[in-house]
């Protein structure tokens, strides 16, 4: 096993498998972070087997990525139980579907309101999660929000995809 500089272009040609690790997958499609990585990865190294190991992906990304040939390793794979507003949502199960249709109406009010494009998190996501480093995008930007005044209860920060290096220095973990 050989582990290389974290950019895509220093693939050595003996290196059969290439393992990208994340933290959350959950945007399928043309528009997803994984999607545009292995579009530019696959273009450059198409005798190559790809794997992702993320510890939280959609099942839509899942499917979405497996479908083009990536082999998928996920912790914990979210679907319709984990969407704030979905029917099968476990989030309201103790209350017998109760609130549900006023506390769509509440996030998709506030989300306008904070100006994001999509009220209930990117690509309608509806997930409410975050983690001590940092929120996705697909969660409630009422809980991230930082637009039009509106001050959040965690704070998201947007990833800087330009940097060549990999840098450690405020990393808690590596």
């Amino acid at each position: 096993m050989k582990v290389f500089n974290f950019s895509i272009d220093n693939v050595p040609r003996d290196i059969k498998n290439i393992i990208v690790i994340d933290d959350v997958t959950l945007s399928a499609g043309k528009k997803g972070q994984m999607y545009k990585f292995w579009k530019d990865a696959k273009r450059k190294y198409p005798d190559k087997k790809f794997f992702l190991l993320v510890l939280i992906s959609s099942d839509k990304s899942y499917k979405y990525l497996t479908n083009l040939g990536v082999e998928v390793i996920s912790a914990i794979t979210l679907d319709g139980r984990d969407k704030c507003f979905s029917k099968k949502s476990q989030i309201f199960s103790p209350f017998s579907g109760k609130f549900v249709a006023e506390a769509k109406k509440f996030a998709e009010h506030y989300g306008k309101k904070i100006g994001v494009t999509d009220p209930l998190g990117y690509n309608n996501s509806e997930f409410n999660f975050g983690f001590y480093y940092n929120t996705p995008d697909n969660t409630l930007p009422i809980f991230w929000g930082q637009i039009n005044d509106w001050h959040p209860i965690v704070k998201r920060y947007h990833k800087n995809y330009s940097e060549s290096t990999f840098n450690t220095k405020h990393e808690r973990f590596i």
